[in-house]
């Protein structure tokens, strides 16, 4: 889009160029001087603010463990034995009906005499056209209800904007979820939305998320629910920008329907026992086994089955330097963090 026109020498009519923009450019030093606000955790190393996306194959059990998560924060109580930071929580359970809705939360708080005042919900939005104005509609929350810190969408499908027309998966994956996620980091609050799993096996279990790699680039977590249907136990597997993506939280339902933590394991082997392939925790190792630092070319040559091409080593190095479990050594140059 050209900027605004302006009155050059000799009165012709120029537009304003990239010269005339005030850029704001501020340097390191500067940035060493600042004091910044510490991250907000609204669950011990599983929701931090911005984005964060629950995974998992469809009646596995993560609309309970949502409600559970949003309940605990709502009341400020632990879950999964993790701290939770407690504020207003509002819960959209855009596929349920209240009586199921209200099932579920007496199946989690049992015989509860009071139920969380904090904790607001919804099971249908006012307007469909809500969808076209997602970030808007969010906005209007927050300011209505100032103590809501947590969004909760179940599921992100129900509220997808509309896609613009000739727009590729990918790019109307990043075009519906970019501008939440930059919403929910500058208003500085938490945004958890429910998605569906597919691909069983794909080589890098983030591949397991419905849809194009644009909704797990442009989301700050991703979670990943993975057990069998109806079975008493499950993983609840993490990747992030901002936390310790190194175990895996080990869920059993304890003879009822509620998720409950018994544990919690590495990662890698935790993928390796269940046949869940990550590709970026076998890059890790090829990197720690290369100190001097690999080229994407070098990793498409030693672990073709993963990266066929170096374009797809290169995203997946970039993807492992960016969560801060890989070093750029130099242009195009990848090695293990010290």
């Amino acid at each position: 889009m050209s900027g605004p026109a302006r009155q050059a020498p000799g009165g012709a009519v120029a537009q304003a160029g990239p010269a005339s923009v005030a850029w704001g450019l501020q340097t390191a030093a500067q940035l060493q001087a600042k004091t910044l606000p510490g991250l907000k955790m609204f669950v011990a190393g599983l929701v931090a603010e911005g984005l964060t996306v629950l995974a998992g194959a469809p009646k596995l059990g993560k609309s309970l463990l949502a409600l559970d998560l949003a309940l605990c924060v709502a009341d400020g109580t632990q879950f999964l034995g993790a701290r939770t930071r407690q504020c207003g929580v509002i819960y959209l359970a855009l596929e349920d009906s209240e009586r199921r809705l209200q099932d579920r939360i007496r199946l989690i708080l049992g015989a509860a005499p009071q139920w969380p005042q904090r904790f607001r919900y919804l099971t249908k939005l006012p307007s469909p056209l809500m969808r076209q104005h997602l970030v808007g509609m969010c906005d209007s929350l927050i300011d209505q209800h100032p103590d809501v810190e947590l969004l909760v969408f179940d599921t992100l499908a129900r509220v997808k904007p509309p896609q613009r027309a000739g727009a590729n998966q990918y790019d109307a994956d990043t075009d519906a979820w970019g501008p939440l996620q930059a919403w929910a980091v500058a208003r500085r609050v938490a945004v958890l939305g429910l998605h569906h799993d597919r691909k069983a096996g794909a080589p890098d279990w983030l591949d397991s998320l419905s849809g194009s790699k644009g909704l797990s680039g442009v989301a700050d977590t991703a979670l990943l629910l993975r057990g069998e249907r109806g079975g008493p136990r499950a993983n609840l597997f993490v990747t992030s920008r901002d936390l310790d993506d190194r175990e895996a939280w080990k869920l059993e339902r304890g003879g009822g329907p509620v998720w409950r933590l018994a544990g919690r394991a590495p990662a890698g082997a935790v993928l390796a026992q269940t046949g869940l392939g990550d590709a970026q925790a076998q890059l890790a190792g090829f990197l720690a086994a290369n100190p001097a630092g690999v080229r994407p070319v070098d990793v498409a040559a030693a672990l073709p089955a993963l990266f066929p091409s170096a374009q797809r080593a290169s995203q997946a190095l970039w993807r492992l330097a960016d969560q801060g479990r890989a070093s750029k050594l130099g242009r195009g140059l990848y090695g293990p963090t010290s």
